[in-house]
């Protein structure tokens, strides 16, 4: 009867001492019988990058305005002024400025010139030039500064090169007539001159 007794409290410490481990395993689980919920791998709220940041900044920068080549009814725009004096004055072979040339040769920019008609002679051993510049209002001066400085850097390129050619540029015209700046550099510059001061009669 002992030995009965003894096995008796043997198996029921036995099982205790397996109930405890499985308790203490089971605590805060969840249950067999539920799904457990995917975890997110997103990031925390306040380390993902704020919606601003992802789109496209808008560009600050702006595009210089470009030159007007339209007038008033009436009026002679800057092309019509350098062809009317081209038709009647003998000119080489010229090639009218681009924005990109003009400033490269002016040292002008485009947003201080409301018109131009530029052309230089396509043989670079010739001198021959007519500048017709309407500039913005007030930047006459500006656009008078760029004509000039041009004018003296042929002069300085000529002088020791083309002897004859600095004498054709010696005898050049340059004037401002309202807000327009005037360049005629040819044998018949004052031909020229004459034109263009008839243009605003």
């Amino acid at each position: 009867m002992k030995i009965h007794f003894k096995k008796l409290v043997c198996v029921i410490m036995a099982a205790f001492l397996l109930a405890v481990p499985l308790c203490g395993c089971n605590n805060g689980a969840v249950s067999s019988g539920e799904a457990q919920p995917p975890r997110s791998s997103a990031a925390p709220v306040s380390q993902q990058p704020p919606v601003s940041s992802l789109a496209p900044s808008p560009s600050s920068s702006q595009e210089p305005s470009k030159p007007d080549d339209t007038a008033p009814d009436g009026e002679l725009t800057a092309d019509d002024i350098a062809q009317r004096i081209m038709d009647a004055v003998e000119f080489p072979e010229m090639v009218k400025l681009n924005d990109k040339r003009l400033t490269l040769f002016y040292g002008l920019d485009v947003a201080d010139v409301e018109q131009y008609s530029v052309f230089v002679c396509s043989d670079s051993i010739q001198c021959d030039e007519l500048a017709v510049i309407k500039a913005r209002p007030d930047m006459a001066d500006v656009v008078l500064m760029g004509v000039k400085s041009r004018w003296e850097e042929q002069k300085e390129s000529f002088l020791d090169y083309l002897p004859e050619q600095y004498a054709v540029l010696e005898k050049a015209v340059i004037k401002v007539k309202g807000d327009y700046v005037f360049m005629a550099v040819s044998p018949e510059a004052g031909a020229a001159s004459g034109i263009f001061d008839a243009c605003f009669e």
